[in-house]
Formats: C-alpha cells, sequence, structure tokens
C-alpha cells in the first residue's frame, strides 16, 4: 500500500487518456485501489517522486501547476484558473502560429516566472564606479589574495581582501529625496572604509531608488 501513490500516477501517466483517468482514478478511488496495488511499480517513477519530497517540496506536499506555474490551492476558485488556462492557450496558440514546434513551445511554456528584481550588469556602460578596491590606496591594509574572505577576524566575522568582489550598485535619481538618501548612505559606508566598490546608474525621472 506504501507504492499506492506512485501505482496511481504511472496509471494516469501511461493512459491514452491521462485526464480523464486521473479522474476516474479520484472519484473512485475506494474501489480502483485494489487494482491499482496490483500494479508493477515502475522503479523510475518512485525515485523521482522520492527525490522530489526530499528536496523539493516534503512529504504530504499538495500543489497545483500548470505548465510549471504553481497555482494558489487555497484562494484560487473555478474562475480563476479558467482565466488562467485562457491565457495559456493564448500563448500556445500564439507560439503555433509562429510555427514554433510543439516541443520547444512545451519547454517555454515552462519556463519559471520572471523575477521582479532588478538586474544589472557589473560591466555595463551605464554603471560608473567611483572607487576601486584594487589600485586606491585607501584599501592598501587588505591583503590581495582571496582566501583572506576564507579566515574569520577576532569578532568571528568574514574578512576582507583588496579585490573587487564586493560591489553595491546604486540606481537612483539625484534630484528626488529618495535617490539623495541613497546617496547619503552611500557616502556613510565609504568614510567607515569598508572594502566595496560603489557604483552609480542615473535614472532620471525614476519614481523609486533602488540598490
Amino acid at each position: 500500500m506504501q507504492d499506492l501513490g506512485v501505482q496511481a500516477s504511472s496509471r494516469v501517466l501511461s493512459s491514452a487518456e491521462p485526464l480523464k483517468t486521473l479522474r476516474d482514478v479520484c472519484q473512485n478511488f475506494p474501489f480502483t485501489a485494489r487494482t491499482l496495488s496490483k500494479l508493477k511499480v515502475d522503479r523510475e517513477l518512485a525515485n523521482e517522486v522520492n527525490h522530489n519530497q526530499n528536496t523539493l517540496y516534503g512529504p504530504g506536499f499538495s500543489g497545483l501547476f500548470l505548465n510549471g506555474l504553481a497555482l494558489p490551492i487555497a484562494e484560487n476558485d473555478f474562475f480563476g484558473l479558467l482565466q488562467t488556462i485562457q491565457r495559456e492557450m493564448h500563448t500556445v496558440d500564439a507560439l503555433a502560429t509562429l510555427e514554433v514546434p510543439s516541443k520547444t513551445i512545451s519547454r517555454l511554456v515552462s519556463l519559471p516566472p520572471p523575477t521582479a528584481s532588478l538586474r544589472i550588469l557589473w560591466n555595463h556602460p551605464s554603471v560608473v564606479y567611483l572607487n576601486d578596491i584594487e589600485k586606491d590606496r585607501k584599501y592598501a591594509q587588505f591583503g590581495s589574495s582571496l582566501r583572506e574572505m576564507t579566515r574569520m577576524n577576532m569578532w568571528g566575522q568574514m574578512s576582507f581582501c583588496r579585490r573587487n568582489v564586493l560591489n553595491m550598485v546604486f540606481v537612483l535619481d539625484p534630484t528626488t529625496p529618495l535617490g539623495q538618501a541613497l546617496l547619503s548612505y552611500m557616502l556613510s559606508v565609504f568614510q567607515n572604509g569598508a572594502p566595496v566598490r560603489f557604483g552609480l546608474v542615473l535614472a532620471p525621472g525614476a519614481s523609486s531608488a533602488s540598490l
């Protein structure tokens, strides 16, 4: 009985009509359990389930996914689910119109959603760096070897080195109060002598400042 979940999953995956089989198994589970328990356990599927339980979701996890997109079970309703399915179908139809192969479409719609965090290429020409840890005399007291960062100092904290490994890039509009506050914060960190390379990206008209 301990493999009944894997056996039920195997039954659905091997079916010519997986959605219909899933419905039948869920609606008649007490009656189909005896039949399912006699199925040969797919060891590859069982190993994948164990791996997911031990590394990704944990035992007893319940979730709803659509093309890899996690849907909130507690808050989702039928109409919200229907709208999500319609959006996914619209995306698939648009890609199919462009004659994108079906396997490629499947991979594209299964990509994780984009993160809302801002990412900046460190060597982009729009980033202006104000100091250089490796060249400025201000940081001459720090060792140049990266191994320095693996050693703890006398307070049990990470040590620093004279390399440009710690970078703070500020995206701001210096004419706004928030942008000026960030500049003041950057100046205070710089005056403390921390071996951090500071970069600026000027964004006139930005509604907020970012670090």
